[in-house]
């Protein structure tokens, strides 16, 4: 069925007359038809170029999981290795920022200054 002949069926349903008014009406009524159609082939289109695009993110994504459970157990052993290498540095005496090296200082300063008797 063709939008003339949709057209003419609504028209008809509708009770109009093919006078200059409503002749008018479905003229207009052509050429909302019109745009739908041309809008319903746009969509088509567009769906049609993003199936390709969806398979190829799928893809994507797999890969890229893949990736990071395969940086999962060398990140679990480098943060032991860190964690350990800070627990070292805690026991040896060592600051990890310039504020914990100043408070360290002062407290070092006064432990000097106001030794306590044992």
């Amino acid at each position: 069925m063709d939008v003339c002949s949709v057209a003419g069926l609504i028209v008809s349903s509708m009770g109009l007359d093919y006078s200059t008014g409503e002749a008018y009406a479905l003229t207009m009524l052509y050429h909302v038809l019109q745009l739908i159609l041309y809008l319903q082939m746009e969509r088509s289109t567009i769906i049609s170029e993003l199936k390709p695009l969806t398979a190829q993110n799928k893809r994507y994504n797999e890969v890229v999981a893949e990736k990071l459970k395969e940086m999962e157990l060398p990140q679990n052993r480098l943060g032991m290795f860190l964690k350990n290498d800070d627990m070292q540095a805690q026991r040896a005496g060592f600051c990890s920022s310039v504020e914990e090296l100043e408070q360290t200082v002062c407290l070092k300063t006064l432990s000097v200054q106001h030794p306590r008797h044992q």
